[in-house]
């Protein structure tokens, strides 16, 4: 059930805590100690329930891991509902918290903890903020705030900002002054809303919830969906701030505060805390952070999005019927690879006019403009043509460009210099040649780069980033044509995708293979990334689909990274081309239909047959809706039907699409057979650009 505010501890334990605290504290920057990190953090795994599938289970044991590499120190996570109840457990001793920003503000008011808040976490939309709502009975007559001025108003303790001062903000706003004999206070957000549903539409009650408590109300079966009914919202007041302890060192202060931000370059982290891209450094914290980091907030970084599943903050409610093109690039020459793109440049790779060079092309991404090219030797005569097969990546200040041939570049966005770069196929040579050349796109996981040269003594490699200098290698298999991702799976972040014959996992920091899964049929060309979803008990599910073998679902239990239970399997879906995209407790994927199944069991929902459907499409999803692109048209679907909302022909003649689009805000840029445009996919409704 919904997690209940704590109540405040004793004054005597209280003051027991700050004692503590302060004995503790000149040992608390030692070396070698460990780092407290409390998480109050209302949709953290142990603080919810897992009752809605893919929400408000945060696992911060990944974030730890994380700061804990760049600390050097252990980092201990301490869950708790309240400072005071922290405190006590952790003997006084805390030098990070996490959780509500009022919440934390208050507590540590109260135990009278210097805490500075430095960073705030982004949700699955990419928001730091959420509201409070005021709801009432269903079949109550109020239909706005303006309607309660004789109503008894259930609000939150005063430390709950949007369930308090910004609702009685809003209330005075409307000119409802509500006297403090019809103010009654409840803790939780689930004792309001029953008692408004219990009291029933005559009894003139109104609570305020909070608006990320809602789905866990409804997906917990507190309340039905429909039994409450909004009648006002607050202002956007901050969620969920990270706060750092006024006793810690300024050295250990700048490696948590870089640690906190480099979260946002690390999928695995991301995921873990259902995030779209991190943390945002507040405008008020103390400037602790030396380096420069590159904010991933508007990048569409490379393969499959910020976290190669193809989820987006944003998709329209409706398409233009006709496309709104804001620029279009002419191309010589089809391509394979996919695109990369910042607020500044999009970034793909392509072919000189003779065919003889890979060309990797920087574009203005307001204009079109050309802003720079490199070009470099690479003849040959591949299967489906020599373009690249990859999708550049955005790292830092740099893009990481992978031609067939094997060419690999790290080349500077803003000047287009070429920091650094080798050739795949020279440094890890290869027994047999590849008939379709390198295919998987680059990664970058906990600040390595990770490729698949498919060389009997590497396999699999990992690189310095920043100058290309050889981590480790694996020996194995020829690569894949498909993508790799970077995710932890039973307690082992690791490194997850097909080489060319097998399935398996790879340690991220070792490069050691952990696990392998032949498949039961042979011939598969291993085109699609494997995907990862979370169950409603809280597990973590590899999901995999591939021509031959059909799409199944594995677990992960042991503690040792590897496979204990293959979950499910479906020979319904056989992709050939497309990577499926999980929403909820949906998966969608295309192969000459668009297949609906269920997540939980892999069994058919539906499929739906249309001329925009082939061998391939793209996929791009909100928790709304769903963005089909396939044969050179775009369709919108909602995610709860199977009903196409809009169309939008892109192209005048049809044309599979091999090259996956990146999708910025509401700009889509989309590669055809003759040229690259960016489309406005939202001239008439707000967007967030």
């Amino acid at each position: 059930m919904i997690s209940t505010v704590f109540k405040y501890c004793s004054a005597l334990c209280l003051s027991v805590a700050v004692v503590a605290l302060a004995a503790s504290s000149a040992s608390a920057d030692e070396k070698d100690s460990p780092l407290t990190m409390v998480v109050m953090d209302p949709l953290a795994a142990p603080l919810s329930c897992p009752c809605v599938e893919g929400y408000a289970q945060r696992d911060y044991t990944v974030l730890a891991e994380h700061l804990s590499k760049s600390t050097n120190r252990n980092v201990k996570v301490v869950f708790a509902e309240s400072l005071p109840a922290a405190l006590k457990k952790t003997r006084g001793k805390v030098d990070l918290v996490i959780g509500k920003q009022s919440i934390v503000r208050a507590d540590a008011k109260l135990a009278k903890v210097q805490m500075s808040p430095v960073s705030q976490l982004t949700d699955q939309k990419g928001n730091t903020t959420q509201y409070g709502m005021i709801v009432v009975n269903k079949e109550d007559p109020a239909k706005s705030v303006g309607d309660l001025a004789d109503y008894t108003i259930i609000f939150g303790p005063s430390e709950a900002e949007e369930k308090h001062s910004a609702a009685i903000q809003l209330l005075e706003a409307a000119g409802v002054q509500i006297p403090l004999e019809r103010q009654k206070i409840d803790d939780a957000c689930s004792d309001g809303a029953c008692k408004v549903i219990d009291l029933g539409p005559k009894s003139k009650t109104a609570a305020v919830i909070s608006s990320y408590a809602q789905p866990l109300l409804e997906g917990c079966g507190t309340i039905k969906k429909g039994d409450l009914r909004v009648v006002g919202k607050t202002t956007p007041v901050p969620f969920v701030t990270v706060f750092l302890a006024g006793s810690l060192a300024a050295t250990v202060k700048v490696q948590l505060t870089e640690g906190l931000a480099d979260a946002a370059l690390q999928p695995q982290v991301l995921q873990a805390l259902e995030s779209l891209v991190g943390f945002i450094p507040m405008a008020d914290a103390p400037k602790l952070v030396k380096k420069k980091v590159v904010e991933p907030t508007n990048t569409w970084p490379g393969w499959l999005g910020p976290l190669r599943n193809g989820h987006v903050a944003w998709l329209p409610s409706s398409l233009p019927t006709e496309p709104d093109v804001v620029w279009d690039f002419p191309l010589v020459h089809a391509g394979l690879g996919g695109i990369a793109a910042t607020e500044k440049y999009v970034i793909f790779g392509d072919r000189d006019q003779d065919d003889f060079q890979d060309v990797f092309r920087c574009l203005d991404a307001k204009t079109g403009a050309v802003l720079w090219e490199v070009q470099r030797l690479a003849a040959a005569a591949l299967d489906y043509g020599n373009s690249p097969r990859s999708t550049p990546l955005i790292f830092e200040s740099t893009a990481i460009c992978q031609g067939a041939l094997g060419n690999l570049l790290c080349i500077e966005l803003s000047t287009g210099k070429v920091r650094w770069e080798i050739n795949l196929r020279d440094e890890f040579p290869l027994q047999t040649e590849l008939p379709w050349g390198y295919c998987g796109s680059p990664l970058i996981a906990d600040g390595k780069l990770i490729v698949a040269p498919g060389a009997p003594d590497a396999s699999l490699v990992a690189l310095n980033p920043r100058n290309g200098e050889l981590l480790w290698k694996t020996p194995g298999l020829q690569p894949s044509h498909g993508s790799m991702i970077s995710v932890v799976l039973g307690g082992v972040q690791q490194i997850v995708g097909h080489d060319q014959r097998t399935l398996g996992g790879w340690d991220l920091q070792t490069g050691k293979r952990l696990w392998t899964v032949e498949p039961r049929a042979s011939g598969d060309f291993n085109v699609p990334t494997p995907v990862v979803r979370t169950n409603k008990q809280g597990q973590r599910e590899l999901l995999v689909a591939t021509k031959n073998n059909g799409i199944r679902s594995m677990l992960f239990q042991s503690t040792d990274g590897t496979p204990s239970a293959q979950v499910a399997h479906s020979m319904k879906l056989r992709t050939t081309m497309s990577t499926p995209i999980v929403i909820g407790n949906k998966i969608f994927c295309v192969k000459d239909f668009l297949f609906c199944l269920n997540a939980a069991d892999l069994s058919e929902r539906w499929r739906l047959r249309d001329r925009a459907f082939g061998d391939h499409a793209a996929t791009f999803a909100t928790e709304e809706y769903l963005l089909v692109i396939g044969k050179g048209e775009l369709l919108l679907m909602a995610i709860d039907g199977k009903k196409i909302l809009s169309r939008c022909t892109v192209f005048d003649q049809p044309q599979v699409l091999y090259s996956h689009p990146a999708l910025l805000g509401n700009r889509l840029f989309i590669r055809g057979e003759h040229g690259l445009k960016c489309i406005n996919l939202n001239s008439t409704e707000n967007s967030p650009h």
